[in-house]
């Protein structure tokens, strides 16, 4: 089995130190890292005097425009199934059609191709559609650096519940998850158990700056953590605090957030989305 694993502005980290190399020990896996990130100014590099950076810049390209030749010519073959789909437009039902479809496709080309190669293009799970919901995480194994900063984080006894407040250029998120709605929350859960402790999770520096001051010693953080998603680090970050989310009993998270979503999948836990009623 092939796997291309892309990576680009909003997630740059390769296959290798995302996960563990024991994932998918159990079978023969080659994975192909794509840099999919954006180009940078060759004249630029000039002016600077940076020679082996247009080197490298022009293989970049090169190695891009091959890619795109070659999905291209995927994408027109009966070799190729998209599995994707817009998440944001789509009902729970839709997609389960459209998975459904794409799983029918699949068995088809095995039971037509079966010695053919067949390229798969997912965001969600290979499985039938009604099937989607009942997907297990817990297979997935994160490269064990990250696993020992979790546990280092979550060391503590108690009761913890994840709070993940998206911010930055997810909209939909800000509008309808405010402060409040998460305020509202915790204070609800501290009412309820004075002792318990909240693991927070964001990508906005001022939010957790403000949560910090509120809730002090009821709240934690993975301290010294790389802000964003251009870089192997920010990456790794991330992939930290959805471990320690996903460690907690319950979640409130994010309105249409993927992160808040997939760690409480992860952590098989209550997810429970923070929205203001209005």
């Amino acid at each position: 089995m092939v796997v291309i694993w892309p990576r680009d502005n909003k997630c740059n980290i390769s296959y290798k130190k995302a996960f563990s190399k024991e994932q998918f020990a159990d079978i023969d896996l080659k994975v192909i890292d794509v840099d999919l990130t954006e180009f940078h100014s060759i004249p630029d590099y000039l002016i600077d005097h940076k020679y082996l950076d247009i080197a490298w810049e022009i293989k970049k390209r090169a190695k891009r425009a091959a890619f795109n030749v070659w999905i291209g010519v995927l994408k027109r073959s009966k070799k190729y199934i998209d599995y994707d789909y817009n998440y944001k437009r789509m009902t729970a039902e839709e997609r389960g059609i459209h998975l459904e479809k794409r799983w029918n496709e699949c068995e088809r080309h095995l039971i037509q191709h079966g010695h053919e190669n067949l390229f798969i293009h997912a965001y969600a799970g290979i499985v039938k559609g009604s099937e989607a919901d009942a997907i297990t995480s817990r297979t997935i194994r994160f490269h064990e650096k990250y696993l020992e900063k979790a546990n280092r984080i979550m060391a503590g006894s108690g009761n913890y519940v994840g709070v993940h407040i998206r911010r930055t250029d997810h909209n939909r998120a800000i509008k309808c998850s405010t402060d409040k709605a998460f305020i509202q929350k915790m204070d609800e859960a501290l009412n309820r158990d004075e002792n318990i402790r909240f693991f927070l999770s964001t990508d906005d520096p001022a939010e957790e700056k403000k949560f910090l001051k509120r809730y002090k010693d009821n709240i934690i953080i993975q301290k010294n953590k790389n802000w964003g998603r251009n870089s192997a680090k920010e990456m790794g970050s991330g992939i930290i605090d959805l471990i320690c989310l996903s460690r907690c009993d319950s979640i409130l998270g994010s309105y249409t957030s993927v992160f808040s979503f997939f760690a409480s999948k992860y952590g098989e836990c209550e997810l429970v989305i923070c929205k203001e009623d209005a």
